[in-house]
């Protein structure tokens, strides 16, 4: 989130004196639920949170930086598990290979508090991502990626794993403010020693974009 309120604090003066001339600049905020599964359905937490997002768009070229924080309680009970915190901070940079599809890659990194509450984990992702317009007042987002070289902090690794998004925006075609809804879905098929201890994390937030 700091880094989110950094780019933008930087960009905004810029955007204004004309220096990023071509840059189309966009921030948001938005409430967030959460939920977290490690291992089982037992060892499951969900709740809610905020986050935000800083993108930039100059011809066929993106760049969107996001993030979250969140409070999370056992969803079972008797509790297996105690309460924590999760944040998690996201880069995706896009390149625009047809009108309405671009590949993507980036980066990210979940962390929880305290430590080994939950797994922290970090990965690379590449994959596809695509906007279409429903009608003159709504779009369409979707986005697939594989996430590669996933790291835990409580070791082990990953053969396979993936996230998949869904987003849906509304507000006048041209129009400087839209309101927005997104799912998104994360799978990794985490191992430890040969045993399977799958994680698996929803995210979903509503909020308002404005473009600056």
């Amino acid at each position: 989130m700091r880094l989110v309120l950094g780019v933008l604090l930087l960009a905004a003066p810029l955007h204004a004196q004309g220096m990023l001339g071509g840059i189309e600049f966009r921030a948001g905020v938005n409430g967030a639920y959460v939920n977290n599964t490690e291992m089982n359905s037992v060892r499951r937490a969900d709740g809610f949170g905020f986050g935000g997002l800083v993108a930039a768009q100059r011809g066929r070229f993106g760049l969107e930086l996001s993030g979250y924080t969140a409070s999370l309680d056992p969803s079972e009970s008797p509790a297996p598990i105690s309460g924590y915190t999760v944040k998690q901070g996201d880069v995706r940079a896009t390149v625009r290979l047809l009108p309405n599809v671009a590949v993507l890659f980036g980066g990210g990194r979940r962390m929880v508090d305290p430590e080994l509450a939950a797994q922290d984990v970090g990965f690379l992702r590449v994959g596809l991502a695509s906007e279409n317009r429903l009608t003159n007042i709504a779009d369409l987002r979707v986005r697939g990626a594989y996430l590669a070289a996933p790291t835990f902090s409580g070791g082990g690794n990953a053969g396979f794993a993936f996230e998949i998004g869904l987003g849906i925006g509304v507000g006048p075609q041209g129009g400087r403010v839209r309101f927005t809804t997104d799912y998104d879905f994360q799978r990794i098929d985490r191992e430890v020693n040969g045993a399977a201890t799958p994680i698996q994390s929803l995210v979903a937030r509503a909020g308002a974009v404005i473009r600056l």
